[in-house]
């Protein structure tokens, strides 16, 4: 704690510094042009419009107008997203639903490098370790983009883009801010960016950013009895962040190298309703990536990218206090979880006017590892000391594989096709675990008019099982099978789309989007239970140990239908109005036939979900966990000077359905089902230039100080109040 209280204040100083500094400038000031276009939907630049999918481009600007705390609070106020933590406690973990995919089937990826933890049960991202600072802009591409990036790409794709140098000489920007989110609750965070161009193409930049965060008790307290011992905290979370890229570009040639570090701490808590005043968990991560382009004229364009990125999450459980007398329930628990990601990418396009081609190889490696020590004591049991190390394993995978994409306007063979466009793309993934998976994606274009387009797309994905499914070696007693799979299949989808978008004028956009997404081969976590007694007598005989393992196997299918519409256009020239709505329908049918027998041994199978029996007969999930149904948004800007303006942002999510652990569920219990209910939020922001270059920023956040619930047993956010300082 003291040593971040030393970055934080060291930054500080830094900030304050360079506030009273000059900005040096050039004598003869090169300017490189940046237009706001979309690489992600096609890994190729293009206009907003001309993209024939559902595209969002979140500029630089309008994030730092919104005065986020972090990256969820502003990917959830885009049509068809929801995400979990945004509104917890900071430093909660942040999970992303794109169309009512899983949180794992979005890709995250940071200047084009995927953000994932190998070591995790599912590989999926958690954006609670992302900074906003030094960010250029945000690209979503929601629908599926398997045969553009590859596994996990089946709700969409987000590419946070950070800043590039766009004016030669020395630019630096500074932001300080903080505020208040309840009784005896802080937040500070602070952000230095300090960059340099030469006229001649070198260029070096760098920034550091903390947070620091006294927070709330992130557990609900149920408990009315007076007399009740408790032991209660209030949970707190640190974040720092620090990069550096360096490089040359010109116009046929930019190669770079770039680092950047992420480490944060937080409180946890033993679970839902269940508040633990010692259990920590630290993140550090260590990415580095490189890459080159090369153009040789306007037709020929050669790339290569590399990153290496590698994590390590560390969770220790002391001793917690139980009773008024100070006593400790004597335990001690530390895992920790290291993982590891590398990637390289080679690609080569050709374009004119026309057509466009684009082809490349690439391949990719995880590794992951647990060490694992626990220590408790009894008077009644004495010691039990567990220690384990998997390293001896070396669970890792790779995949290799090679891509194409073609692009082609309806002109270049009949006249009267003007205006159609056809994109497709394929690509053949080779996995070192369950071999080749070949995806594709066809997605015609027609423009209506110079400002209107409609588009449609048919698309297939894949998600390939995370190491911890495909390997863990852990086996209670009694069990017949491991908790990895290594037969497990990789999940399957198809995805389809249709929808128009046009601009009015300069000042107004409309766009509606129609969808459905089909799942297949979902991976799920059951239990196994002896198929020699019968359903009604499991677990009825102490005795006796039913229990046959746990484990992962293809199991379900996921069905989701959806519609999304936004739309942005000024009322006046002073009063701008952006809204969206979505609905979406999800369901979950599962099947005895898709049971892998010689796995289970013919064993009941049990859901850990829902603790669904799966028997002869087809059931359905009730529901998709934490996805609500509809979603809706809108935000009035108001802009009475060039120095001054007002917005206020509000919010409806829809009811959803979370899990908790039911013991009455099965032999032992699973996770049940319950209704949470819908909430409304509302956000209100005021924005001053004091200064040409100084920028004065307040925001009350829940204006309204709604009551509400993310997930189930843990708090949220009262109204709080923001401020921030930012010099550029």
């Amino acid at each position: 704690m003291n040593a971040f209280k030393n970055k934080f204040l060291l930054t500080l100083a830094l900030c304050s510094t360079f506030l009273h500094g000059r900005t040096q400038q050039a004598d003869s000031m090169k300017l490189y042009e940046f237009q706001e276009v979309v690489i992600s939907a096609s890994r190729n630049e293009q206009q907003l419009l001309e993209s024939g999918r559902a595209v969002i481009v979140i500029s630089k600007e309008k994030i730092q107008s919104a005065m986020p705390q972090s990256i969820g609070q502003i990917l959830e106020k885009e049509a068809g997203i929801y995400l979990t933590g945004t509104g917890q406690n900071f430093g909660s973990s942040q999970r992303m639903y794109i169309r009512g995919a899983n949180s794992y089937h979005v890709l995250v990826m940071v200047d084009g490098v995927r953000i994932s933890d190998p070591s995790s049960v599912d590989n999926g991202p958690d954006l609670s370790e992302l900074s906003l600072d030094d960010i250029e802009r945000i690209e979503i591409v929601k629908g599926s983009h398997s045969p553009y990036f590859g596994s996990s790409a089946i709700g969409g794709v987000v590419n946070i883009i950070t800043s590039g140098n766009h004016k030669s000489g020395f630019s630096k920007s500074v932001h300080l801010g903080g505020g208040t989110f309840g009784k005896n609750t802080f937040l500070l965070n602070n952000s230095l960016n300090m960059k340099y161009l030469h006229q001649k193409g070198f260029y070096v930049g760098g920034s550091v950013a903390s947070q620091l965060t006294h927070g709330l008790d992130a557990t609900i307290d149920t408990v009315t009895d007076p007399l009740a011992f408790k032991n209660r905290d209030q949970d707190d979370y640190q974040l720092s962040s620090y990069s550096l890229k360096s490089g040359f570009r010109n116009e046929k040639i930019h190669v770079f190298v770039s680092w950047r570090n992420t480490w944060q701490k937080s409180d946890l808590d033993k679970g839902a309703y269940r508040d633990d005043d010692n259990r920590f968990i630290s993140f550090h991560r260590n990415l580095f990536s490189w890459g080159a382009d090369y153009r040789t004229g306007k037709a020929f364009k050669f790339n290569y990218s590399g990153a290496y990125s590698f994590m390590q999450r560390i969770d220790t459980d002391d001793s917690s206090v139980v009773d008024a007398l100070g006593n400790f329930d004597h335990s001690y628990s530390r895992s920790i979880f290291d993982g590891s990601y590398l990637m390289h990418d080679l690609t080569v396009s050709f374009t004119k006017n026309d057509y466009q081609i684009m082809a490349g190889v690439f391949s990719q490696s995880e590794f992951m590892n647990n060490r694992n020590y626990v220590f408790y004591w009894s008077p009644y049991f004495g010691k039990y000391e567990q220690d384990y190390n998997l390293d001896t394993l070396d669970i890792h995978s790779s995949t290799k594989g090679a891509f194409i994409h073609l692009s082609v306007d309806g002109r270049k063979f009949l006249s009267c096709l003007q205006g159609f466009k056809l994109e497709s793309a394929g690509r053949m993934s080779i996995h070192s675990q369950f071999g080749q998976v070949f995806t594709w994606s066809l997605n015609p274009s027609y423009r209506l008019n110079k400002n209107s387009l409609l588009f449609a797309s048919v698309t297939s994905g894949f998600n390939a099982p995370s190491l911890y499914r495909l390997y863990s070696p852990d086996m209670g007693w009694g069990a017949v099978v491991s908790r990895g799979n290594k037969n497990l299949k990789p999940e399957r989808s198809l995805s389809f789309e249709a929808g128009i978008k046009s601009e009015f004028s300069e000042n107004a956009f409309f766009e509606v989007t129609l969808y459905q997404t089909l799942v297949h081969d979902v991976i799920e976590y059951v239990y196994l239970w002896d198929k020699n007694i019968p359903l009604d007598s499991l677990g009825t005989d102490w005795m006796r140990n039913d229990y046959r393992g746990d484990t992962y196997i293809n199991l379900s299918r996921m069905k989701l239908n959806g519609f999304e519409m936004k739309l942005s256009f000024s009322l006046t020239e002073k009063l701008r109005l952006t809204g969206f709505f979505s609905l979406m329908n999800g369901i979950s049918p599962l099947s005895a036939s898709d049971i892998d027998t010689s796995l289970t041994h013919g064993n009941h199978v049990q859901l850990f979900e829902s603790g669904i029996f799966i028997g002869s007969r087809n059931v359905e999930k009730i529901g998709l966990i934490r996805r609500p149904d509809a979603t809706a948004g809108f935000s009035l800007d108001y802009y009475p000077n060039k120095k001054l303006s007002f917005y206020v942002f509000s919010r409806m999510v829809g009811h959803r359905y979370d899990s908790y652990y039911n013991p009455v569920l099965g032999p032992y219990g699973a996770l049940d089902n319950e209704l949470i209910k819908g909430y409304f939020l509302a956000d209100a922001g005021i924005k001053f230039q004091l200064f040409e270059n100084l920028f004065l920023r307040l925001k009350v956040e829940n204006l309204l100080n709604t009551k509400y619930m993310e997930i189930n047993g843990f708090s949220t956010r009262p109204r709080g109040i923001y401020f921030s300082v930012n010099w550029e």
